[in-house]
């Protein structure tokens, strides 16, 4: 964790709960493998609130997990909205489907399964956010396919960029290492204004300058 735990636990106790249905996915997710994955509702609660404030209407989401996130952004969405959601893993995306079925806001949800170089080049149209949670070894390239289909005005969020305070040490943390190269990226890039917000494990917020 990048802050004190209890300012951390502070900050999720006086943020508004999820739905029942989401808390129960948060359990459920807990005993899955890799559970460190799920955004939780600091993060949650953010992702909902920038598709509200931006009113957007479609939303791209680059890795699914148990579909946790990607309700967050749905249930922010207007009935006619429409979050598509892209996860490799067929066990992910199973859990994530049941989840997605038991809630009035899965039919929003398209998710699709493969590898994401495999299946963006498949996508039309504009997004008026795109969330990135995939692989970090590969995120200034998701970052320049999210710019490119980016709508005016719209958002890209990517999650994990400070990577447990590690940005500050990489050593041999590989996944640190490019995450440390995604930050200076962005930061050097001229078409973006963009901020890193120490909520999780790192969320940044960039917008077309």
């Amino acid at each position: 964790m990048i802050n004190d735990p209890k300012i951390t636990e502070y900050a999720k106790n006086h943020t508004t709960p999820e739905s029942a249905l989401l808390q129960q996915i948060v359990v459920d997710t807990l005993q899955m493998q890799g559970n460190q994955m799920l955004s939780g509702r600091l993060v949650g609660q953010l992702l909902y609130m920038l598709v509200r404030l931006s009113k957007a209407k479609r939303v791209l989401e680059m890795g699914t997990y148990s579909g946790y996130s990607a309700l967050m952004m749905a249930e922010a969405l207007p009935v006619e909205g429409e979050l598509i959601t892209i996860d490799a893993s067929k066990d992910n995306a199973k859990v994530a489907q049941r989840n997605f079925d038991e809630s009035p806001d899965g039919k929003k949800i398209e998710l699709k399964i493969g590898k994401l170089n495999d299946l963006l080049p498949s996508l039309t149209g504009k997004f008026d956010l795109i969330f990135i949670d995939a692989d970090k070894k590969t995120m200034i390239e998701y970052f320049e396919w999210a710019i490119k289909h980016l709508s005016a005005g719209g958002i890209i969020v990517i999650d994990n960029v400070l990577w447990k305070g590690l940005v500050l040490s990489s050593g041999t943390d590989a996944y640190a290492k490019a995450i440390v190269e995604f930050n200076d990226y962005v930061q050097q890039d001229k078409r973006v204004r963009n901020v890193v917000l120490p909520v999780g494990d790192g969320v940044m917020l960039v917008m077309k300058a």
